[in-house]
């Protein structure tokens, strides 16, 4: 049984969809939280821009904190992104979207998407929002 089958059989099966209490208390015990992790995300991209072939790379670190983890945030920001867009049209309403089709400065200009910005701590934090989008080098 994978994770996808475990979660059907809690929120589903067992009808604790609506029990977000339960559902705590049940991942609480299984998964405890932590504040203490750290997330480091490193991005790197090949691309011409200004007509010269570049590579660019961003680092940027998440801390967790007394009410969110790194991993929570950096992993739910992600999946609620993708929803806000889809429900603001930004995205294909029909099929199978993948992440990366959405495009970053959409992306970031979600609340998901500013909240990672925000959270972003390293040198490279403050200047993402400010990077001149790469074009593909094929």
């Amino acid at each position: 049984l994978g994770m996808a089958g475990i979660m059907k059989l809690l929120l589903r099966d067992l009808d604790l969809a609506d029990d977000r209490e339960t559902m705590r208390r049940i991942l609480g015990h299984s998964a405890p939280f932590t504040h203490k992790d750290v997330v480091v995300i490193f991005v790197t991209g090949v691309g011409e821009r200004n007509g010269r072939l570049e590579e660019e790379s961003i680092v940027l670190r998440y801390d967790g904190s007394e009410t969110l983890g790194a991993i929570q945030l950096t992993t739910a920001a992600g999946c609620v992104a993708m929803i806000e867009l889809f429900l603001g049209g930004k995205l294909p309403q029909k099929g199978f979207v993948r992440q990366e089709d959405a495009g970053l400065a959409d992306f970031l200009a979600t609340r998901a998407g500013t909240r990672l910005l925000t959270e972003a701590r390293g040198a490279d934090a403050a200047g993402l929002k400010a990077t001149a989008p790469l074009r593909d080098a094929a």
